[in-house]
């Protein structure tokens, strides 16, 4: 079995999963601040800005009443993975506990854990092709502000790619995550920034002009707030590294309750500015000055540090499948895995380079199968015979999976449908200058 022979194959070893990509330090050492911290992280970063987007496609009460039901939604299910865990682990013993996500699956049936490596794979691929589209999309209105050149998304692409690609051949990342916790900063800073340019709009448009419920765009809204709160694949892996991992449901409630504080009233506010003409990335809506511009390039900054951190997951599942019984060349051919992984989380912003788009598509299908179908399918299945469990809690289970499911394919197909229109249109690659749907900021 590869995953055993890893085991035993120093050129695959060498990170633990147990321990907190942001954390900095050792399994059983986490501090509930720290924790905290690396969860808030998570869950607050450049989907923010596209929340408002969101809010314009789901209506102005249907929107924030949704994002706290998912918000809690997502915390009851995470809280489920922890019961699941520690149902695995009472049954194991103390030198081959679970300590993942995919340790729960496996621990379920093969087929557990093929599920849980792929949604994360493709979770954090497309997580790194999102932040591909936010760099390009900074850069390019920086260096047009700066420099009054309008450069291409091949050019932009052609100026950070190397170095993302060069950054995740680092045999480790903790000078990155200092750098990441400082883009927590740049991240208030910039949420800060379209603050006060609200201020400095003389009309704003009425309450009457608003849609309170907008039904047929909603799957839309749904993927960016499933991109926001499903940060599952961390919680397990979070609570193992934890001194005192009792803490660990309350550091989840009170950092799913400060996520929501920071990004809803971002979201309202956002959506209230600029009404039917919010675009995608909420920047692209605010007048270019030097202080924008200073703040895109520290988000520029900020997300290639944490590149690489986000990139780690998945890298480590394909190296286990592929490098577990290699001995030879082992180091060249890491660089080549990787390599091609951020080729492949490129060809997927250049094939869907609209922001909210990608971020709406990878939260629907991937963050709406870790938060919403994986966890109670794994808890009905381990609780199955435990009478501590009661018919109506199952009941709300077995609804919970149905939600996920629906969401699933309702998101995705929304989102195909507006990609497929961008493409007939002519609209993919030309961008309309900051609207809606843009490719770029005018």
């Amino acid at each position: 079995h590869k995953m055993a022979r890893r085991e035993n194959n120093p050129h695959v070893q060498g990170f633990d999963e147990t321990k907190p990509l942001l954390a900095g330090t050792a399994p059983g050492h986490a501090t509930a601040v720290e924790t905290f911290f690396n969860f808030a992280k998570a869950s607050i970063g450049a989907g923010s800005f596209a929340l408002p987007w969101a809010i314009m496609q789901s209506g102005l009460v249907a929107g924030p009443v949704a994002l706290v039901l998912i918000g809690i939604l997502s915390l009851y299910t995470m809280r489920l993975m922890l019961e699941c865990k520690h149902k695995v682990n009472n049954s194991l013993a103390p030198w081959s506990q679970a300590n993942t996500y995919a340790d729960v699956g496996k621990s379920i049936a093969s087929w557990g854990h093929i599920a849980v490596n792929t949604t994360v794979l493709l979770c954090n691929l497309g997580v790194c092709s999102g932040y591909m589209i936010f760099i390009g999309l900074n850069l390019q209105s920086a260096i047009k502000s700066l420099f009054d050149f309008n450069f291409g998304s091949i050019g932009i692409y052609a100026v950070f790619l190397p170095l993302l690609t060069l950054l995740t051949w680092l045999p480790n990342f903790k000078l990155l995550a200092l750098g990441a916790y400082v883009g927590t900063i740049f991240l208030c800073l910039a949420m800060g920034v379209v603050y006060a340019y609200g201020g400095e709009i003389d009309h704003w448009q009425g309450l009457d002009d608003f849609d309170w419920i907008k039904i047929e765009s909603f799957p839309l809204f749904f993927g960016i707030a499933a991109f926001l709160f499903c940060v599952h694949s961390m919680v397990i892996p979070l609570e193992s590294a934890m001194a005192k991992p009792r803490q660990m449901y309350v550091v989840l409630d009170f950092a799913c309750l400060i996520v929501l504080l920071v990004n809803l009233p971002f979201a309202v506010y956002g959506f209230l500015m600029f009404g039917n003409k919010t675009a995608g990335y909420v920047f692209c809506n605010v007048k270019q000055g030097p202080l924008l511009t200073t703040v895109q390039l520290a988000l520029c900054l900020e997300l290639i540090l944490t590149f690489p951190i986000v990139f780690f997951p998945a890298t480590q599942i394909v190296e286990e499948y592929f490098l577990a019984t290699q001995v030879r060349f082992v180091e060249v051919k890491r660089r080549l895995i990787r390599s091609c992984l951020v080729a492949l989380s490129w060809g997927v912003a250049v094939g869907i380079p609209v922001f909210q788009l990608c971020l709406s598509l990878i939260g629907g299908l991937t963050g709406s199968t870790l938060a919403f179908v994986l966890p109670p399918m794994f808890h009905l299945i381990l609780y199955k015979s435990d009478p501590s469990v009661g018919l109506v809690r199952r009941a709300f289970h077995v609804l919970i999976i149905l939600l996920g499911v629906v969401a699933i394919a309702t998101t995705v197909q929304a989102v195909i449908a507006e990609i497929i229109k961008l493409y007939q249109s002519g609209d993919i690659h030309s961008g309309d200058e900051g609207g809606s749907n843009s490719t770029s900021c005018g």
